[in-house]
């Protein structure tokens, strides 16, 4: 890459999406930028023209180290990327930075991925990209485009003056229907945008781009898209950036459960939704039933005892007197079959049990048959 100046950036294809393409998340940032805030960027926002930005996309480093981010910083910069030694590195990006800012009003470093970095986080790196925000503080902005902010991800790396670094962090929600359906048309050409599979992929992608393209690459039919491994790994991948409370809170909102105290993160990123009723709700059914389905089976000990057996002659009928001899071993004449009728009837009402599209079947005097629908 090189610069990105108001003739390069127009090089972004992502400039053909216009001026009304995610105008209100272009606005914010706009003013996040002007008040020197920090924001995550996309390749759209620096084909706009209110600012000199340099584009720096960490996916671009043969070797995810520091040494290797300020190397691609330099030639950005049309400095001497072959320095060796981080320190001359930085020297070097010093001496671009400053030749900027005497001649641009605005200068926005934009450091896309930047999480993909996290295991070179410490106070000197941070203290490092501090430096060259402080050529100019008034002039240059540094956006840090992450998964999740790095307060959270590296909170001993953000103390002392670090903090003084950030002074916003802006969520980029799912975009709306109309914006991904031209992001989309932007980059497939080929692509027959009116039949039925095309649309409902569009609603069952809840705005995320990513698995909208996902969805549309699966082989798969529209009901069977969860058995496809992509989207899979996506939902999984989509999990790995929440804790375990926010995992804890989504699986009860896909079990229909009431949510005290929501993660505010959440809502933020767009993982959950609250609708016209005041409820929440996961931002695609498709990432509502992956969670259902990956929940642990929770049962009390006779309900796992009941389950395990069943579970082991999965699809045929285990006779009353097996089960008997399983659960009531010690008991002497043996169980009622009002207990039994009893312990069926409460696994059969677990909220886990039935979200794993599970099923008892009930064979008169005979016995009971688990089925998996």
């Amino acid at each position: 890459m090189t610069i990105l100046s108001i003739v390069m950036i127009k090089n972004f294809k992502e400039a053909k999406l216009g001026s009304n393409f995610c105008k209100n998340q272009v606005a914010e940032v706009k003013r996040l930028i002007d008040s020197m805030g920090i924001s995550i960027f996309l390749m759209y926002l620096a084909t706009r023209g209110f600012a000199k930005f340099v584009h720096i996309d960490i996916n671009e480093l043969p070797v995810l180290d520091r040494v290797g981010l300020f190397r691609l910083l330099v030639r950005e910069l049309n400095g001497k990327a072959n320095l060796q030694t981080e320190q001359d590195l930085l020297e070097s990006c010093k001496k671009g930075l400053e030749k900027l800012t005497r001649e641009q009003p605005k200068v926005v470093i934009i450091f896309n991925r930047f999480d993909r970095l996290k295991d070179e986080f410490n106070q000197n790196f941070f203290a490092n990209l501090r430096s060259l925000r402080d050529i100019d503080k008034a002039k240059i902005v540094m956006i840090f485009a992450a998964n999740k902010p790095l307060i959270r991800q590296t909170p001993e790396a953000l103390t002392g003056g670090n903090l003084n670094m950030f002074s916003k962090t802006y969520y980029l929600k799912p975009y709306s229907q109309e914006d991904l359906g031209r992001l989309i048309k932007l980059n497939s050409t080929n692509l027959k945008m009116n039949n039925e599979k095309f649309k409902r992929a569009l609603r069952l992608c809840g705005g995320h781009y990513q698995l909208l393209q996902l969805l549309l690459k699966s082989d798969l039919s529209i009901d069977k898209f969860l058995d496809d491994l992509a989207i899979k790994l996506q939902f999984k991948e989509l999990n790995e950036y929440l804790d375990n409370n926010q995992c804890k809170q989504l699986q009860k909102i896909a079990l229909g459960k009431k949510v005290t105290n929501l993660d505010q993160y959440l809502v933020d990123v767009g993982y959950v939704i609250k609708d016209k009723n005041g409820q929440y709700r996961i931002f695609t059914p498709l990432l509502l039933e992956y969670i259902k389905s990956n929940l642990r089976l929770k049962l009390p000990v006779k309900e796992t005892q009941l389950f395990s057996v069943l579970k082991s002659h999965e699809g045929r009928t285990v006779s009353k007197d097996e089960i008997f001899a399983t659960i009531w071993p010690d008991q002497e004449g043996g169980a009622s079959d009002w207990a039994l009728n009893a312990l069926v009837y409460r696994l059969r009402k677990n909220p886990t049990f039935t979200t794993k599209g599970y099923l008892i079947e009930n064979h008169k005097k005979i016995g009971y048959t688990l089925i998996k629908v």
